[in-house]
């Protein structure tokens, strides 16, 4: 928790602190044994599956944990996924679509494989935006030369903008859907609470989705959980961690893997509000 409030709420971290944090952090037993657990095997079930070892459930969790590209465990353990990609660089593929979308996510953006991917997939999703699903948007909105780039910027954000369009018109329809489309994540985020907190955070970099009434409005309604000191506190069902499920429906949302005090709670929620505002651009840092 420490080193992501450094990296990712910070304006302007000590990098000596910063070092020196990473460096406790990549020696933690705890996760060190997730790194190793990481699949050797690659195939559609190592990749994704309801395990808590599946590779998509792992890199979420080591994600949220702080480990990003340039551990060298962490490098050595996905080298097989990144030389996997380069042989088998599908974009229609939906294994190629979460190995790619987690190795941006955890800094592996710039290597060629997910660059190829990406130029690839949105040729696809710019004539079928329909077919976006969350782990494009997570592929997408973590890939900096894309995001800081107004052409491409300007393609992402317009084929969200067509999802959020159908969904409203179709609201009914959608809300059936029971798969990974970005359609069907939107019509359901409202109604669940275990991946609330997930989903705005991975939507919030979007300027479509921070315009969006639902997105405002369930910011609104997290504010409830605010308390008099400033912090938030949030049920522990939002941020409760199961034995088996999937990272991207909130299944794995603790980050410490131990029984949490109410305090570790609030330090959590705190943690997860601050980064969900600052990411839509509502908090100040300095």
């Amino acid at each position: 928790m420490k080193f992501r409030t450094l990296i990712d709420i910070l304006d302007r971290p000590d990098i000596g602190e910063v070092g020196r944090t990473f460096s406790v952090l990549e020696m933690d037993p705890a996760i060190v044994e997730l790194v190793e657990a990481i699949p050797n095997e690659i195939n559609s079930e190592s990749i994704h599956s309801a395990s808590l070892y599946a590779f998509e459930n792992i890199m979420g969790i080591l994600f949220q944990m702080g480990i990003r590209a340039g551990m060298q465990l962490f490098d050595l353990k996905t080298l097989p996924y990144r030389v996997w990609l380069k042989r088998n660089n599908d974009p229609k593929s939906q294994d190629c679509q979460i190995v790619s979308a987690f190795l941006s996510l955890t800094g592996y953006g710039s290597i060629r494989p997910v660059q190829n991917m990406y130029h690839d997939r949105l040729g696809d999703l710019n004539k079928n935006p329909q077919n976006i699903s969350i782990y494009d948007v997570i592929g997408l909105s973590h890939m900096q030369t894309l995001m800081k780039n107004e052409f491409t910027r300007n393609q992402i954000e317009e084929i969200v903008f067509q999802v959020c369009k159908e969904v409203k018109k179709n609201e009914m329809s959608q809300a059936e859907r029971c798969d990974y489309l970005l359609s069907s994540i939107i019509s359901k985020v409202e109604k669940r609470q275990n991946n609330l907190l997930l989903i705005l955070e991975l939507l919030a970099p979007l300027w479509i989705i921070q315009e969006s009434k639902w997105f405002r409005k369930a910011l609104g309604d997290l504010e409830s959980y605010r308390t008099p000191k400033g912090t938030y506190l949030f049920p522990e069902c939002m941020l409760s961690h199961k034995e088996e499920g999937f990272w991207i429906n909130g299944d794995f949302m603790a980050m410490d893997l131990h029984e949490r005090t109410k305090a570790e709670i609030e330090c959590e929620s705190t943690f997860r509000m601050l980064r969900i505002r600052q990411l839509s651009g509502l908090l100040r840092t300095r």
